[in-house]
């Protein structure tokens, strides 16, 4: 939300969000939800959305702040690292979310409960 990072990880979270701005009738095309979204990213108001969510599930201020502007300080690489390498050219048509959401939950990622 601040312009680094990958372009291919923007593309996919504006088509998603794309899709659930159209699903939920907020735009009535995908290239309408696609300017609403890059026009918030760009504005700098997805982010500051972010923040207030963060506060909002009880991140202190100053932290969702640091987070925003150094998120090594607050959330640092895993230790523990698998690369996964394509044997193949090609590219993904597909991601199991859930799976992955157990896979890393199985290693002590996210919650069980809220009050985690």
């Amino acid at each position: 939300m601040q312009g680094y990072g990958s372009t291919d990880t923007l593309d996919i979270v504006i088509m998603q969000c794309a899709e659930l701005l159209v699903m939920t009738g907020k735009a009535s095309s995908h290239d309408e939800a696609v300017r609403l979204i890059r026009e918030v990213i760009n504005n700098g108001s997805a982010l500051n959305k972010f923040k207030q969510m963060c506060v909002s599930q009880g991140v202190n201020e100053r932290m969702a702040q640091t987070l925003i502007d150094n998120p090594h300080e607050v959330l640092s690489p895993s230790k523990l690292q698998t690369p996964i390498k394509a044997t193949t050219s090609g590219y993904l048509t597909g991601i199991d979310a859930m799976a992955l959401a157990e896979i890393a939950r199985s290693h002590g990622a996210g919650r069980f409960a809220i009050s985690d």
